[in-house]
């Protein structure tokens, strides 16, 4: 322990939080000594965590979801120490720009000590370096690039699985249960989709399939009629799309005048949810997709259920799958705060080095979505993906 005078931490301490300087003393944990080296929050400040998630435009379900499962993560946190949680949530627009802006603001923010989030693959990739470098602590709910862990980012984490799983699944499912041989690829160009649909196309072709086209069209347009064209001049047995919901119910609304409306059309975790039958309506009747695995039953899974139902009205799940992993991923958080942080002089200090590595070491958590141990470089899951399917106007889980 170092002792210095509250005056003097007006100047040393960016993460401080308190109402006033005067002359008494406080004990400074050794830790903390340095500018930034800690949050520093006094009685009753709130301990804060960021989201960094879409928002709002034609794909805010995703981010309304995650900031609905936080919710519900703070109350039933209650308090610790004397501190509640509190939740800021920046609209990252999903992508790589609003990412970066997202995290520079939260950076500025001495109050804040973690974030879940970004949920979108180029948006986590994006914001992962900016985090690293402040030591500010991210666990994505969502996030399944492969090479997201795979870039020594220090602060990145998830708690779903990567593409390495997910590709696996679209691929057997096509050329092992629907029998698919000639199959055509579809990208949004996005580092989620691209990396996603190579994936596929490597898997596939390995399986013994041919990928007869591998075309890319260009996000928020509203006719992709000359992409489906090209893809139907090959004759494909099945349609595999890798990107978002906006993107694919374009493609659904336009299939039919292309010829390709009887093919099985397969794509991602990208398109699942409320907002992809919003956007293709009918059309999207039959449409299959992976995407992260429902929790099994269990008494924590059925009191966040009635928690998200009671609070927002609709049931959890209903808008996509991720409420229950950003549950965890805000819970691991909060565990995660509570080991490293230090009462000192009627302050609460969070060292910001020590919640990075602690948040890393996670293990034999028990969330929702299952037990859940990180290993060294911030892979979380050991779940895997389902598949659904579009079935009267519904997304059924699929045996």
């Amino acid at each position: 322990m170092k002792r210095v005078t509250a005056r003097v931490l007006c100047f040393l301490m960016v993460g401080l939080v308190f109402t006033g300087c005067g002359d008494e003393e406080e004990t400074v944990p050794a830790a903390c000594t340095q500018a930034g080296a800690c949050a520093v929050f006094t009685a009753d400040a709130p301990i804060r965590i960021g989201l960094a998630a879409p928002l709002s435009g034609d794909i805010e379900l995703y981010g309304t979801d995650v900031s609905r499962a936080i919710q519900i993560a703070i109350a039933d946190a209650g308090a610790f120490l004397g501190h509640s949680f509190q939740m800021d949530a920046k609209d990252d627009l999903g992508s790589e720009e609003g990412a970066t802006t997202a995290a520079n603001a939260f950076v500025a923010d001495p109050t804040i000590v973690a974030v879940v989030g970004p949920m979108f693959s180029g948006a986590a990739n994006a914001a992962a370096p900016i985090f690293s470098e402040a030591n500010i602590p991210m666990v994505s709910p969502s996030a399944t690039r492969i090479d997201l862990t795979q870039q020594g980012y220090t602060a990145f984490n998830r708690v779903i699985a990567s593409d390495l799983f997910q590709g696996d699944t679209i691929a057997n499912y096509l050329y092992q249960e629907l029998e698919v041989r000639d199959l055509a690829i579809i990208h949004d160009q996005s580092s989620f989709g691209q990396a996603l649909a190579e994936r596929v196309q490597d898997l596939f072709e390995e399986l013994g399939g041919d990928v007869v086209a591998f075309e890319t069209l260009t996000t928020s347009e509203t006719d992709y009629s000359d992409v489906l064209d090209t893809v139907a001049d090959e004759s494909p047995d099945s349609l595999f799309f890798g990107g978002y919901s906006p993107e694919a119910g374009v493609l659904l609304t336009q299939v039919d005048d292309a010829g390709l409306g009887d093919i099985p059309f397969v794509s991602d975790d990208g398109c699942y949810g409320a907002a992809l039958i919003t956007a293709a309506g009918a059309d999207a009747e039959g449409f299959t997709v992976t995407s992260a695995s429902t929790p099994p039953d269990s008494t924590a899974k059925a009191a966040f259920d009635a928690a998200y139902l009671a609070a927002f009205g609709e049931p959890a799940g209903s808008l996509d799958n991720y409420c229950w992993y950003g549950y965890d991923a805000a819970n691991i958080l909060f565990a995660a705060i509570r080991a490293v942080a230090i009462e000192s002089g009627g302050s609460l200090y969070i060292p910001r080095a020590e919640l990075v590595a602690r948040v890393r070491a996670t293990s034999g958590y028990q969330g929702i979505t299952g037990t859940i141990t990180c290993d060294a470089t911030g892979e979380c899951s050991q779940g895997g993906f389902a598949l659904y399917q579009v079935q009267d106007g519904a997304w059924i889980k699929l045996p």
